[in-house]
């Protein structure tokens, strides 16, 4: 997540909270409440259940729960999620070769 303390001031994420789940009834806390103190740049947080097994979820929620100096409205710039990479093929199945077909890996 990246956040900049510097230019938003009191629209900058203090306290977080991580929730994943398959639907908006059955979310789950990943980790403890991340607390914030002076946020420059990406801020990177640890996707796993206390099982220390990764998240593998539907839906993913961001709470924030406070702000720096008791603001009402958040600035988040920009938030990306990485995932280990796993090879759920058949290991049988020769692996792609061309350029085009490595376009389609991910979905496949």
């Amino acid at each position: 997540m990246y956040v900049d303390l510097t230019h938003d001031e009191s629209y900058t994420p203090q306290k977080i909270q991580l929730r994943a789940g398959s639907s908006f009834h059955d979310l789950q806390d990943v980790g403890e409440t991340i607390e914030l103190k002076d946020p420059r740049g990406w801020q990177v947080f640890p996707l796993v259940f206390p099982s220390n097994k990764p998240v593998r979820v539907h839906l993913f929620q961001i709470m924030i729960i406070a702000n720096h100096q008791n603001g009402r409205d958040t600035h988040i710039r920009q938030v990306k999620i990485y995932s280990p990479r796993t090879n759920l093929m058949d290991p049988g199945m020769p692996a792609f070769s061309t350029h085009q077909f490595n376009m389609y890996s991910i979905v496949r």
